[in-house]
């Protein structure tokens, strides 16, 4: 089970992201075709979705919606044709791994850490997670491309400080994040950048799978995220404003 949620995970993954791209080549109705197909395990990606609907109305870019919403009607559609009685056998199974609470959030374990001030603790830094969001949300609407691409993947890895459940797994969903951090070091330091990204990313993921088989959480609800969100921050200017002026351009050549 832990394997498929994995690879259902990726896939989610790259339907979410290649609707990027396809708004990167004008086909918005596919990209909202493709938000629409990414709707599971809402828990990782509600937040990186709203993004998306927040940036095509700040940006005029409504064919994204309306992709979107057709997509959804005819899948619903779909699923009554074949199943007519689905809706509320799926909304209870939702609402029963809701309720279940199998994995660790930052309410759950701060509250087992510190039993007196955990909960606190917790709400303080969902409080910090929401004014960041809202932050760089203002900041990307009506930006180009590369600066949404930025924007969801800080959202994907900040999802965790928002209290979610957060399962292992869903971290597959920052993948995109941490291979645009690395790729943007790369190609700016050059040598030097490749060897470092190469590194830091056989350290990243041999701890992760560290913490998962030795079952360390807090790496995945705490460490991870927070890792991930400094290094987005570390790369911003480059990430959000690609290399289009002929001095930057040079200078990137010359090193």
């Amino acid at each position: 089970a832990g394997d498929t949620g994995v690879v259902h995970q990726y896939v989610q993954t790259a339907l979410l992201f290649g609707a990027l791209r396809a708004l990167q080549s004008g086909a918005d109705e596919l990209a909202g075709a493709l938000v629409a197909f990414s709707l599971v395990n809402l828990e990782a990606t509600a937040f990186v979705l709203l993004l998306f609907f927040f940036w095509a109305f700040s940006a005029s870019r409504l064919r994204l919606v309306a992709g979107f919403l057709m997509t959804i009607f005819l899948l619903i559609l779909l699923a009554f044709l074949l199943m007519p009685s689905w809706l509320f056998p799926y909304w209870g199974a939702v609402l029963s791994a809701w309720r279940l609470e199998l994995y660790p959030s930052t309410f759950s374990l701060l509250s087992g850490w510190l039993p007196g001030i955990g909960e606190r603790l917790a709400q303080i830094i969902l409080a910090i997670a929401i004014a960041l969001a809202f932050i760089e949300w203002n900041a990307v609407r009506a930006k180009d491309l590369p600066w949404l691409y930025w924007t969801a993947s800080f959202t994907a890895a900040l999802t965790p400080f928002f209290g979610i459940e957060t399962n292992p797994a869903l971290l597959a969903f920052t993948l995109p994040g941490l291979l645009l951090a690395l790729s943007i070091m790369q190609t700016r330091w050059g040598v030097l950048g490749q060897v470092a990204a190469l590194v830091l990313a056989a350290l990243v993921f041999g701890g992760l799978w560290a913490a998962y088989i030795w079952q360390l959480w807090a790496v995945f609800v705490f460490v991870y995220p927070a890792f991930l969100l400094t290094l987005l921050y570390w790369v911003r200017w480059w990430a959000t404003r690609p290399p289009r002026l002929w001095a930057d351009m040079l200078h990137k050549s010359v090193l």
